[in-house]
């Protein structure tokens, strides 16, 4: 379960989950981009208009998991025209860069790597 931060980050455990808040207020995100827009930006981008998209923004530290993300990446990479979008930065950079390369996803993969603020992301059309 995922709920918009507002406060300090905190982690409730239970028998059957986790509750994890997120930093991203997901109210600045575009709701309904039109085709043309989302046409315009998968080219912008190097996407073709069957390429399904999984796109993560987050702290590369290993609370936000990115080197699973790779390993669940790996398992569904076959099954459809699947990319994976990573945006952030943080302490397994390296690691997942590494990650990335011995598992040969170099094409899978488009990495922007650096911190985006909400109006970045906003504006960069990966959310929606």
């Amino acid at each position: 379960i995922l709920e918009p931060r507002t406060d300090f980050p905190t982690i409730i455990c239970n028998r059957t989950g986790r509750i994890a808040p997120v930093g991203l207020d997901t109210a600045v995100l575009k709701k309904n981009i039109p085709a043309d827009e989302k046409m315009r930006l998968r080219k912008e981008h190097g996407f073709e208009a069957d390429d399904v998209i999984l796109c993560n923004v987050s702290r590369l530290s290993w609370e936000k998991r990115p080197l699973e993300l790779i390993d669940l990446f790996l398992q569904v990479k076959g099954k459809k025209k699947f990319k994976l979008i990573i945006v952030g930065n943080g302490p397994l950079e390296e690691e997942l860069n590494e990650k990335i390369r011995k598992n040969g996803l170099e094409k899978y993969l488009v990495c922007s790597f650096g911190f985006l603020s909400y109006l970045q992301v906003k504006q960069s059309g990966f959310y929606r």
